[in-house]
């Protein structure tokens, strides 16, 4: 689902770019890209759990594919509803492997947009300092 989807026809043209995955087009969808996203960042919760606790990007299958799913939700053309998605993945930052914690963080900018409010400002705040002292 994450990986680019294959044509079995010939291609009369080539194409610009690479693929899209079946996940970014469902994303693009306005009416199920909220909903997904949420269910994207629980999958997130759950491979960060499942994850070995010394695992690294390179090392385990769950980082790897968390981090395609953070990047599935950072380079969207458009979040039609940024406030909850970016709200969600903060909550979720807190319980996710440093490797996702970074990548989540470094991408609410991205999914928040304009739209950060400085509650969400604020809690990101309060999640770095409190990662920095552990």
């Amino acid at each position: 689902m994450l990986a680019p989807l294959a044509s079995s026809r010939p291609q009369t043209r080539p194409a610009i770019g690479q693929p899209d995955s079946l996940l970014r087009i469902l994303l693009r969808t306005e009416p199920l890209q909220t909903n997904l996203s949420l269910a994207l960042i629980q999958r997130l919760i759950t491979l960060s759990a499942s994850a070995d606790s010394s695992a690294t990007a390179a090392s385990s299958p769950e980082i790897s594919v968390g981090l395609k799913i953070i990047s599935h939700l950072r380079w969207l053309d458009a979040v039609f509803d940024p406030p909850t998605v970016a709200r969600a993945l903060l909550e979720a930052t807190s319980m996710l492997a440093p490797p996702l914690q970074i990548e989540a963080i470094s991408a609410l900018p991205s999914i928040g947009g304009d739209c950060c409010d400085e509650a969400l400002l604020r809690d990101l705040v309060s999640l770095t300092e409190c990662n920095a002292g552990k």
